[in-house]
């Protein structure tokens, strides 16, 4: 009877109930237009393979309703000294280490039997200072056997918990207004607890030449990320979608964030402490998206017209009796990179190698392959991962500050190796280079980095990349599994 309630609560559809998303641990799940009505449909750049796209998704509307519905409810604690019946284990009670029994008998003047005799314990004693947040219907399967975590957090008075439905509704007004209908896809992992969403707007977008036989469209959108735990971040902030690469790139403009503590949802809450309310956030980005799309072909185009010269970077390997670096040199240096960013070294070495392989020469990649295979790998070893994770999250990140701001990437890496040097490593960088240079007028003054007009990825080598980022993501999409 339950179980039919909420399919047809859960999805305006119709044809496709989004009920037993209830019973997923991790799961990401597509959506397609704001609400039922929408008309809108993919763009014919986007290949709609993979769990992120789907021809019959539901809309927004209905795709977050399988986030928690928080409910306070009672706490209550078994006491394990009292049995189903009521009988208290006396013998249980004495053998508690640090408890003094003898002295509390001598201090009460009868025995612990005696007392017992005159109480009236129950197996379970209610928390009267806190309440549990629940998920009513994820509780509800639960108590029908089906494994389903239903609580993720304590009330206190510095926590009462926000619904992320009524945080996200809010967004569909904003961007119907501005005629920003979306898709997107809503990622999570712990039942719902960490989120991760993604919308994509097509009307806000931008295409540009990349070279003589190829260009890109890049549509603008933006991401949620939201975790029901106390303490943690919600976040918003725009991200940057190249449906021909399938890669989502986070665009570090304006990242609004608020600690998941005290009344955050409420506006009025919110205004008093000089605090946007969060449910404003989705108004805010939507209205600087058309200015933010602008920046974007340059941003790219700067990753292609730069190169990182391997050879001049302060962490490359010196061997004096070779003419040019070898390729195995050049992949071990530029996986020193990303490690120095704290990419793990399994991810770094794939993601050097094919950086590697593709430049030309091939102890220049340019910055462009550097990010984009770096994501590649990313989606492609977490096939078996959420792509809610705190992990697969902060990567991406570090991903995304590569193409954000590339010249400061390159120049904290250089510090960071300065910071692990031992006393006898040679000292690299010069007093006079401890600031940091990040626009391209400047950028030829970075040791390693070249930047040029005239050189760009190659036409092979773009073709390359394009090719196998599409390859790479559709199939790690294809395996990811929502059960």
């Amino acid at each position: 009877m339950s179980s039919n309630n909420q399919s047809s609560n859960s999805g305006s559809t119709g044809t496709k109930s989004l009920t037993p998303h209830l019973l997923d641990k991790e799961a990401t799940i597509p959506f397609l237009g704001l609400t039922a009505d929408s008309v809108l449909e993919y763009p014919e750049e986007v290949d709609t393979e993979g769990e992120r796209f789907s021809e019959d998704a539901a809309p927004f509307e209905d795709v977050i309703e399988v986030l928690p519905k928080p409910m306070a409810v009672d706490v209550w604690a078994v006491n394990p000294f009292v049995d189903e019946s009521g009988e208290v284990d006396v013998e249980a009670i004495r053998d508690v280490h640090g408890l003094d029994t003898d002295t509390l008998e001598n201090a009460m003047g009868e025995s612990l039997e005696t007392v017992v005799e005159d109480t009236d314990p129950t197996p379970l004693e209610e928390d009267r200072h806190r309440k549990a947040i629940v998920d009513p219907r994820r509780l509800a399967l639960n108590a029908l056997g089906y494994d389903t975590r239903f609580r993720w957090q304590i009330a206190s008075n510095r926590y009462t918990a926000g619904d992320p439905q009524d945080f996200l509704r809010p967004a569909i007004d904003a961007f119907r207004r501005r005629g920003m209908d979306g898709f997107g896809w809503l990622s999570f992992d712990n039942w719902g607890g960490h989120v991760k969403l993604t919308m994509i707007w097509p009307s806000v977008n931008t295409d540009f030449d990349t070279g003589p036989t190829s260009d890109l469209t890049a549509y603008m959108g933006y991401r949620i990320q939201w975790d029901v735990q106390g303490t943690q971040k919600i976040k918003a902030h725009e991200v940057v979608f190249l449906p021909e690469l399938q890669v989502s790139i986070p665009d570090i403009g304006q990242v609004y964030s608020r600690k998941h503590l005290g009344q955050f949802i409420d506006p009025e809450h919110e205004r008093q402490n000089d605090r946007l309310p969060p449910r404003k956030w989705h108004g805010q980005i939507a209205s600087t998206a058309n200015q933010r799309v602008v920046t974007v072909p340059e941003n790219i185009l700067r990753l292609r017209e730069t190169d990182l010269d391997l050879t001049q970077v302060p962490y490359a390997p010196i061997d004096d009796d070779a003419d040019e670096m070898s390729k195995q040199a050049a992949i071990n240096t530029l996986t020193t990179f990303y490690l120095l960013h704290g990419i793990p070294e399994t991810y770094a070495e794939e993601a050097a190698a094919e950086s590697v392989r593709m430049a030309e020469p091939h102890y220049q990649p340019t910055l462009f392959a550097i990010v984009l295979n770096l994501q590649r790998t990313l989606l492609e070893v977490y096939e078996d991962h959420s792509l809610a994770s705190d992990q697969y999250v902060e990567y991406q990140e570090l991903a995304s500050d590569i193409y954000d701001r590339p010249f400061q990437m390159i120049q904290l890496a250089a510090r960071e190796y300065e910071i692990q040097r031992t006393d006898e490593d040679e000292e690299w960088i010069p007093e006079n280079q401890l600031g940091l240079v990040d626009d391209p007028e400047s950028a030829n003054e970075i040791p390693g980095v070249n930047v040029t007009n005239e050189r760009a990825l190659t036409d092979v080598e773009a073709t390359q990349l394009e090719n196998r980022v599409q390859q790479k993501v559709q199939e790690t999409l294809g395996g990811f599994s929502s059960a």
